[in-house]
């Protein structure tokens, strides 16, 4: 069994752990960890991945017997941190190394007892920032800091939280004597080498890459809708021995919807998603994992990272899903022990059809959506000048250039340096002495000291303010503010207002707005709440393996579909392919009932951004679109406007840079719609211009540009 490892954590993996052998990913991944690399370990869902990076860890860790916090482990979610510390207690506590939880749920007396014994934190990006940038946590702790481990890192590296992360392991190694070993796990990455790249930003340790070549079987079944009843199809495959099965849904309305239908149709099914409150949602995960009997859970993505719900027969999709990688992630729950996935799609209506070519083609090419991590991110930069100003009291010259290490300023010119910094300076958030020496300055005591403030500073995604359901002291969930007023509303012109959360029905008792409650008794129900998003997007390796399964005119065989389904995939294939040309680009002629002309391009949504603004620029005023298309409003030819794109996707990166700023600072709303697309809360950090630059930069696709440039 031995990779190398020590006699002691080789006799308790055999005789505690009771494994008779690693699995392959183990096997491959052990002995590099201990060799000193960076990693990113690739590996399926249930591979032993987590295990993976943490035993040859342990045995580093009894080597050199250093004290501290030896190990930081990050996690996006609060749920999987919650089960991670769990699981490595298992393995660690054995050894007398104590492992604990760092979020926002956990409590101040278990965070003291956390900082001083432990020698593993278990935690997320924006607690590592609040703990950096708190007086109260005693920096020497780091001192013999060693790893960084990130969980799920297709996760972060699609968000600013993943960038947060990437900057903060700069400012960990600025604590320790040791060079930090940064090790990834993911079961999706596209663009695996852009990510690695992304993650060891400064570090100078060799890096590699560690992948699963073992696949598991997989049966996909998918129907239309027209032809099955959810429930009576539920029956069906739990006769057929699928005693646990989980249902993904794209919305926590439907989880709330159609829980409802199958309890009323004799299939019980609990409810999870990111409303329910969590001791709720943890009591759907203990029951389902400990109960041998027959059970469905009903979800939204909360349940399709590595939460440890035990094993899943059979997963459920009451839609396709708008990415290959989510749709993978998700089937990776089913089938742990056979190593054999089963999962069924319904396919619903034309456009879930058309994700269904995708899905199938990017399937068969075994391939998932590449992700692009953001290198010029001027806002971050300043976020983190006045977090890293408050850890150290003055910002020194080899400290600054240790955090610019980090990806997400690797663009970042001197130009660009000097306005964060006065801009900073300007708001009250930098001092600059008369020595030119950089200190916090009096804006920046104020939003990490008070409470409040700091909370919204360290979390960089922008967080809606919700209502708690409270039923007797126990809180249910929690209601967006629009439907709350709904819910007033109906009580002051009906006399009574009620819902469904959580499977239940509620009655309104009263509305607290000072303290944001909503009291409610059991009632009686199938009214669904109404919770607002920004909705799913079609990426731009999705949308092209749609084209690729048009273009190919067969439906990929990678999944099993009725003879009725095939037949309308063969239809929409049919009817597409005149969408789509030998060139990237389609150009339709001019409709004259429309009034106006169709560039089908298959960008995705972003691209066709992207595409809509360069015509923006050219002064076309009237263009929609959507992932697969551009319709300009107005009597030219669909030539003209091709070339106008091309006239601009064959400059240079900066100029097109440069002209899109310019764009975005005079078309406030275009700089609004870019923001919630970016996704982060940084805006009040740094100017309009280094801002609009950075959404620029967010926007712009060399793919596209060379699509056009070749049509």
């Amino acid at each position: 069994m031995s990779k190398n490892l020590d006699g002691k954590v080789e006799n308790f993996v055999k005789n505690d752990l009771r494994w008779l052998s690693f699995t392959e990913v183990q096997k491959k991944a052990i002995p590099k960890i201990l060799e000193g690399n960076n990693v990113l370990i690739e590996s399926g869902t249930a591979s032993g991945k987590t295990e993976a990076a943490m035993i040859p860890i342990l045995d580093l860790m009894l080597k050199d017997k250093a004290q501290g916090i030896r190990c930081i482990y990050f996690a996006p979610l609060k749920a999987l941190i919650n089960d991670i510390t769990n699981r490595l207690m298992d393995i660690f506590k054995p050894f007398g190394f104590d492992v604990a939880r760092w979020h926002g749920e956990v409590s101040l007396t278990d965070k003291k007892l956390a900082i001083s014994k432990a020698s593993i934190l278990v935690t997320t990006p924006e607690s590592m920032e609040g703990m950096l940038s708190s007086k109260n946590v005693p920096k020497e702790r780091f001192n013999n800091l060693r790893f960084v481990v990130a969980d799920e890192v297709h996760n972060f590296a699609a968000s600013p939280r993943g960038s947060q992360m990437v900057c903060l392991f700069e400012r960990l190694q600025l604590y320790t004597e040791y060079k930090i070993q940064r090790i990834a796990m993911s079961a999706t990455v596209g663009s695996i080498q852009e990510i690695l790249d992304w993650f060891i930003g400064g570090s100078e340790l060799p890096s590699i890459i560690v992948s699963n070549s073992k696949q598991r079987t997989k049966s996909i079944h998918v129907v239309h809708e027209d032809e099955v009843e959810i429930a009576k199809l539920l029956k069906h495959l739990q006769k057929k021995g699928n005693r646990k099965i989980i249902i993904f849904t794209d919305s926590r309305k439907n989880v709330e919807k159609y829980s409802r239908i199958l309890n009323n149709n004799g299939v019980h099914a609990l409810t999870h998603h990111s409303s329910i409150s969590k001791e709720l949602r943890e009591h759907v995960e203990n029951r389902f994992k400990a109960k041998r009997k027959t059970m469905v859970i009903i979800a939204t993505s909360t349940l399709e990272m590595g939460i440890d719900i035990g094993d899943i027969d059979l997963v459920l999709f009451l839609d396709v899903p708008y990415t290959n990688a989510s749709f993978v992630q998700k089937i990776g729950r089913a089938g742990r022990k056979s190593s054999h996935t089963k999962a069924w799609v319904i396919a619903r209506d034309y456009n879930s059809q058309m994700r269904l070519l995708g899905v199938s083609q990017m399937l068969e090419d075994d391939i998932v959506e590449g992700i692009f991590p953001l290198d010029y991110y001027p806002q971050l930069l300043a976020h983190q000048l006045i977090s890293f100003s408050y850890e150290r009291g003055k910002l020194k010259k080899e400290e600054l250039a240790q955090l610019l290490k980090a990806r997400p300023f690797k663009r970042i010119e001197k130009e660009d340096f000097k306005a964060v910094i006065d801009y900073l300076v300007e708001k009250g958030f930098l001092y600059r002495n008369p020595g030119g020496e950089l200190l916090p300055g009096d804006k920046t005591n104020e939003v990490i000291e008070i409470g409040a403030k700091k909370m919204g500073f360290v979390v960089l995604f922008p967080g809606s303010v919700e209502y708690q359901v409270v039923h007797r002291g126990t809180e249910i969930g929690t209601l967006q503010p629009i439907f709350v007023q709904v819910l007033k509303q109906e009580r002051e012109s009906k006399g009574e207002a009620i819902f469904n959360l959580s499977n239940h029905g509620w009655k309104v008792c009263r509305i607290d707005d000072s303290k944001m409650k909503v009291i409610v008794e059991e009632a009686r129900s199938t009214r669904i709440p109404d919770w607002m998003s920004l909705g799913a997007r079609i990426e731009y390796d999705f949308a092209q393996a749609i084209r690729k399964a048009i273009i190919s005119r067969k439906i990929p065989e990678t999944v099993i579909c009725s003879r009725s389904l095939k037949e309308q995939l063969q239809h929409i294939i049919d009817q597409e392919s005149e969408t789509i040309s030998k060139k990237p680009v389609r150009c339709c002629e001019y409709d004259p009932k429309k009034k106006g002309t169709t560039l089908y391009t298959y960008f995705g949504d972003l691209g066709n951004l992207f595409a809509s603004i360069l015509l923006n620029i050219k002064g076309v005023k009237s263009v929609k679109r959507d992932w697969r298309m551009l319709f300009i409003k107005g009597k030219k030819e669909p030539e003209y406007y091709l070339e106008l794109l091309k006239e601009l996707a064959s400059k240079s990166r900066e100029e097109l840079s440069r002209l899109i700023t310019m764009h975005i600072l005079d078309n406030p709303k275009t700089m609004k719609y870019l923001y919630n697309q970016l996704g982060d809360s940084l805006k009040d950090y740094a100017d309009e211009h280094v801002i609009a630059k950075s959404q620029a930069e967010f926007i712009i696709d060399e793919r596209v540009c060379q699509n056009i440039v070749e049509s």
